[in-house]
Protein backbone atom coordinates (compact mmCIF):
# COMPACT_ATOMS: atom_id res chain seq x y z
CA UNK A 1 0.00 0.00 0.00
CA UNK A 2 2.83 2.42 0.78
CA UNK A 3 4.26 1.96 -2.71
CA UNK A 4 0.87 2.76 -4.30
CA UNK A 5 0.57 5.99 -2.31
CA UNK A 6 4.10 6.96 -3.30
CA UNK A 7 3.44 6.28 -6.99
CA UNK A 8 0.20 8.26 -6.91
CA UNK A 9 1.98 11.22 -5.30
CA UNK A 10 4.70 11.06 -7.95
CA UNK A 11 2.13 10.96 -10.73
CA UNK A 12 0.23 13.87 -9.20
CA UNK A 13 3.47 15.87 -8.97
CA UNK A 14 4.29 15.07 -12.61
CA UNK A 15 0.85 16.26 -13.75
CA UNK A 16 1.15 19.45 -11.70
CA UNK A 17 4.63 20.20 -13.07
CA UNK A 18 3.56 19.43 -16.64
CA UNK A 19 0.56 21.76 -16.47
CA UNK A 20 2.54 24.51 -14.76
CA UNK A 21 5.42 24.41 -17.24
CA UNK A 22 3.04 24.40 -20.20
CA UNK A 23 1.22 27.43 -18.77
CA UNK A 24 4.48 29.29 -18.09
CA UNK A 25 5.68 28.56 -21.64
CA UNK A 26 3.36 31.37 -22.76
CA UNK A 27 4.37 33.88 -20.09
CA UNK A 28 5.09 37.47 -21.12
CA UNK A 29 8.53 37.41 -19.46
CA UNK A 30 11.25 35.82 -21.60
CA UNK A 31 13.18 34.49 -18.60
CA UNK A 32 10.10 32.61 -17.38
CA UNK A 33 9.58 31.06 -20.82
CA UNK A 34 13.22 29.94 -20.90
CA UNK A 35 12.91 28.24 -17.52
CA UNK A 36 9.64 26.62 -18.60
CA UNK A 37 11.35 25.27 -21.74
CA UNK A 38 14.14 23.79 -19.61
CA UNK A 39 11.63 22.19 -17.25
CA UNK A 40 9.63 20.77 -20.15
CA UNK A 41 12.79 19.32 -21.66
CA UNK A 42 13.58 17.49 -18.43
CA UNK A 43 10.04 16.15 -18.11
CA UNK A 44 9.87 15.06 -21.73
CA UNK A 45 12.55 12.41 -21.20
CA UNK A 46 10.14 10.32 -19.13
CA UNK A 47 6.99 10.94 -21.15
CA UNK A 48 5.32 8.11 -23.03
CA UNK A 49 3.19 9.48 -25.87
CA UNK A 50 0.92 6.42 -25.70
CA UNK A 51 -0.09 7.34 -22.12
CA UNK A 52 -1.35 10.82 -23.00
CA UNK A 53 -5.02 11.65 -22.72
CA UNK A 54 -6.82 12.57 -25.96
CA UNK A 55 -6.17 16.22 -26.70
CA UNK A 56 -2.97 16.49 -24.63
CA UNK A 57 0.00 17.90 -26.48
CA UNK A 58 3.19 15.81 -26.33
CA UNK A 59 5.93 17.72 -24.52
CA UNK A 60 8.37 17.32 -27.40
CA UNK A 61 5.89 19.05 -29.70
CA UNK A 62 5.44 21.89 -27.19
CA UNK A 63 9.21 22.30 -26.83
CA UNK A 64 9.70 22.37 -30.61
CA UNK A 65 7.02 25.05 -30.88
CA UNK A 66 8.81 27.13 -28.25
CA UNK A 67 12.16 26.77 -29.95
CA UNK A 68 10.71 27.52 -33.37
CA UNK A 69 8.65 30.60 -32.51
CA UNK A 70 10.24 32.10 -29.39
CA UNK A 71 13.67 33.69 -29.85
CA UNK A 72 14.20 33.80 -26.07
CA UNK A 73 13.90 30.03 -25.66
Amino acid sequence: MFLWVRLTASEDMYILLRESFLARANDKEAAVRVQAALGLAKLSAGEDVDDLEPGEVPLQKAILGLLRYDPAA
